[in-house]
């Protein structure tokens, strides 16, 4: 049974929460990023300040509808000229494979692609994380290019439009 969530803007609060997923190796495993030493929550609140003052950004927090609890992120980055960077994570290990990642790729891009209007979302997923591949391509994301480790994938607004809209038919 699929577990209900909603995006709100990620908060300085949050880091309360999420320093502990930085310290989880499980949790990093299939992203770019890999902690070098154990991040505190002093850490973790600074980075957060940080990357909350970006207005080229829009991060939001993936919480379950039932009680508000914060499981994880998505985000677009690098926001310029009609593309963004797509990354997503859920956090606590207890929630993978509960379509929540669906979900907060689906309510995402709605954002990109309708308030934001952008022409084109990338993203980057490892080889071997074939969950997130299947959830992209069922979104209509397209290989663009390989690296050794890494797909760079991409989805196109007209090529997601027209699924979307393939969809309400």
């Amino acid at each position: 049974m699929k577990t209900p969530i909603f995006l709100r803007p990620l908060a300085f609060s949050d880091a309360s929460v999420s320093f502990h997923w930085r310290n989880n190796v499980d949790v990093w495993k299939f992203t770019n990023y890999t902690p070098s030493v154990q991040v505190t929550r002093e850490i973790e609140e600074e980075w957060m300040h940080k990357v909350l003052s970006r207005t080229d950004e829009r991060r939001c927090a993936i919480c379950l509808s039932e009680n508000g609890r914060y499981i994880g992120n998505v985000q677009l980055i690098k926001i310029n000229k009609g593309e963004a960077e797509f990354h997503l994570f859920i956090g606590e290990p207890a929630f993978w494979g509960m379509g929540i990642g669906r979900q907060a790729t689906a309510i995402m891009l709605n954002i990109a692609f309708g308030e934001l209007e952008l022409e084109r979302v990338l993203l980057q997923v490892y080889k071997d994380n074939q969950a997130a591949i299947n959830i992209y391509s069922s979104f209509g994301f397209e290989h663009q290019a390989e690296e050794p480790e890494r797909i760079v994938m991409q989805l196109a607004r007209e090529a997601y439009l027209q699924q979307h809209l393939a969809h309400l038919l």
